[in-house]
């Protein structure tokens, strides 16, 4: 069994995580929620077509935190799979035995939508016979103690094959083997994904290719994109150099849903959003990320802002000793949040000539006389283009980290230990590019494709890095349901 590659599988379903938690679930009878085909983590480490992730994935930071990875997702897939409140001892301890096989090897897989909304699970595997019985073994006591007196948990082994159901009632073996046996195995392809309803309708592929992992997510939207796509507004304020520049536009449709901006009428809520982050030799530096929002109405969506905030905000943090409080602006609806150290979270309005904005930052952003570069520019000017990210993905990990910690003194969640942090901070070396692009392939459809030499980008890995340090975060209890539903 390799000691580093149950990573693999986790960073790259990061971008999907959030699109699987946004909906809860329903449906009468069976229905195909996520399928997954898996090449393994094993090949990916001796491919020689992205030196950069197999480096990555073997470094001792990565070999460290492979315990932490395989115990949070035993826990998640606890609260996944049963309503029973707090797991079970016995019942972790038999996914975190199942686990490595499913990260490690070729894995085919499905979670499917059954009677009164319970997930179902399937998945199939080569393994050895000894190993089959011994996952036999910890699927069944999993299962039953998830759900004790419901359903019936089942393993076939045949032909050096195993494949397990959580309950043969809902979900027949012998079908279940040939619905898995139909996920294409398209060459050079890592890892691919579907999702159905109740989810959002996606597929996503992830390459290994020409030195860098490249992959595509296909997602189907509610709200039809307009045609043509309104006009990019880029503020002034953004000046080079900077280590990450992401833009995205028609954004009404997205940030409308939010409980904070659905009361709001269009004018407030952000129909463009540019983010940067800016390096300096100054010992804050990794705080220098800027957020500028195209809003018509800037004081209604700053109102709003500031409600939300003093809602969720907690008052004290008594891990450090800190107090917080929000402060208006006497000369515009902008606030700050004091009692942080070193730095002011603060938003406040901004013009830039006809054009209404609202800035977001620790600190005000430095503007030197270097526009932003020509080829990013003109790589924007797609007219099917909604979303451009760029990034020098090992800098801008640290300002990631910087963000998650303040996040963290803000609600008083600050963990004792790090060892995400840690990852995250000292995991990716040397100096490499990724980029990241999603284009209106259709009237409800749009496609992202990146390029990456390790598959993810920073706000991804700090994500992660998170979800290892914070036992609170939503990510642990993934499968709630959430009533704002999805564009």
């Amino acid at each position: 069994m390799r000691v580093n590659t149950s990573m693999i599988r986790g960073l790259a379903l990061l971008a999907l995580l959030p699109m699987l938690w946004i909906e809860g679930c329903g449906g009468a009878k069976p229905s195909a929620e996520v399928r997954w085909r898996f090449v393994g983590g094993t090949a990916l480490e001796l491919q020689t077509n992205a030196p950069v992730l197999a480096s990555f994935l073997q470094l001792t930071q990565s070999v460290a935190i492979r315990p932490l990875i395989i115990s949070n997702t035993a826990a998640l897939w606890w609260r996944l799979a049963s309503s029973q409140g707090a797991a079970a001892p016995q019942a972790l301890a038999s996914a975190r035995d199942m686990l490595p096989e499913l990260l490690d090897g070729l894995s085919l897989g499905q979670t499917v939508i059954g009677k009164g909304g319970r997930r179902e699970f399937a998945i199939a595997f080569p393994v050895a016979a000894d190993r089959a019985a011994a996952w036999e073994k910890s699927w069944s006591t999993f299962f039953s103690l998830a759900r004790p007196d419901k359903g019936h948990p089942e393993v076939s082994y045949q032909q050096g094959w195993l494949v397990a159901v959580s309950d043969s009632d809902a979900l027949d073996v012998r079908q279940t083997r040939k619905d898995l046996a139909v996920i294409p195995a398209e060459p050079g392809t890592a890892l691919r994904i579907e999702t159905a309803g109740p989810l959002p309708t996606a597929t996503a592929r992830f390459v290994v290719d020409s030195g860098a992992v490249k992959s595509e997510l296909k997602l189907q939207t509610k709200s039809a994109f307009p045609s043509p796509l309104p006009a990019w507004n880029i503020p002034d304020l953004i000046r080079f150099p900077f280590v990450k520049f992401t833009a995205a536009r028609d954004l009404q449709p997205w940030f409308s849903q939010l409980p904070w901006l659905s009361h709001l009428p269009p004018g407030a809520v952000p129909t463009q959003a540019y983010l940067w982050c800016q390096p300096s030799n100054s010992p804050y530096s990794s705080f220098q990320t800027y957020v500028s929002a195209r809003v018509s109405q800037p004081e209604a969506f700053l109102k709003s802002a500031s409600e939300e905030l003093n809602s969720v905000l907690h008052p004290t943090n008594r891990s450090v000793a800190l107090k917080f409080t929000i402060e208006g602006n006497t000369n515009n609806p902008g606030f700050a949040i004091k009692g942080f150290p070193y730095v002011t979270p603060r938003l406040y309005p901004e013009k830039q000539g006809s054009a209404d904005f609202v800035m977001a930052g620790m600190f005000v952003p430095s503007i030197s006389t270097n526009p932003i570069p020509t080829r990013i520019l003109e790589a924007i000017q797609k007219t099917n283009l909604v979303y451009y990210d760029w990034e020098v993905t090992p800098t801008t990990t640290g300002h990631w980290n910087a963000l998650t910690q303040v996040y963290g003194m803000a609600r008083n969640k600050l963990p004792r230990a790090r060892p995400g942090g840690n990852w995250l901070t000292t995991s990716t070396t040397g100096t490499f590019t990724s980029l990241t692009e999603g284009l209106v392939t259709g009237p409800h459809e749009i496609t992202f494709h990146r390029s990456s030499p390790i598959g993810i980008t920073s706000p991804e890995m700090a994500f992660l890095a998170a979800w290892l340090d914070w036992d609170s975060l939503p990510a642990r209890s993934w499968g709630k349901s959430n009533p704002n539903p999805n564009p």
